[in-house]
């Protein structure tokens, strides 16, 4: 049986794991989570059944500069001498799949990155590129994803898959809107 001295532990408990999620203030932090990352097949060529490359980046931003992410030209990021590109790597994790390396990679939520994610960089804008999106994003724009790592968006999540296509980036599952 518990006793009341164990109640008070674990009242006090929750309420400390509450506060670092939400804030002393209320206010909702950038929860870590296990993200994986995985080309999907559709992104194969379909004569050689060969993958060829998909760069995809992770890029945390603040508030400040989602506007600058949001217009940002996908051509231009994955030019090789993009500025923008260059100077976000602190704050990014980067990878490169291929044929034969496209298997999931996961971002730990013990990863460091997520140290620097959590100081005021809540929004997390996916960036993909290949040879199958390209041709794809001459209709529409599908090599960029924003989502948001606030933790009233994921209540009950603590890992989500990103999955590239042929027709996009697909967030598994997506983050909610917050219960006002």
């Amino acid at each position: 049986m518990f006793n009341k001295a164990t109640n008070v532990l674990v009242v006090g408990f929750l309420a400390a794991t509450s506060a670092l999620l939400v804030g002393c203030d209320g206010t909702p932090k950038v929860k870590p989570m296990d993200i994986g990352v995985a080309p999907d097949a559709s992104l194969k060529d379909a004569g050689s059944g060969k993958m060829g490359k998909v760069e995809v980046d992770l890029v945390a931003v603040g508030k400040d500069d989602e506007g600058k992410w949001d217009s940002k030209s996908i051509n231009d990021y994955f030019s090789g001498n993009d500025a923008l590109r260059a100077g976000a790597t602190a704050y990014s994790k980067s990878f490169v799949f291929a044929d034969g390396q496209d298997a999931k990679i996961v971002v730990a939520k013990g990863d460091p990155i997520w140290n620097v994610w959590k100081q005021n960089r809540p929004i997390l804008f996916i960036m993909a590129n290949s040879r199958a999106l390209a041709m794809e994003s001459a209709k529409q724009e599908v090599r960029r994803k924003k989502i948001n790592l606030l933790s009233d968006r994921w209540p009950k999540v603590d890992a989500f898959t990103i999955t590239v296509k042929n027709g996009g980036i697909e967030v598994n599952p997506p983050p909610t809107e917050p219960v006002k």
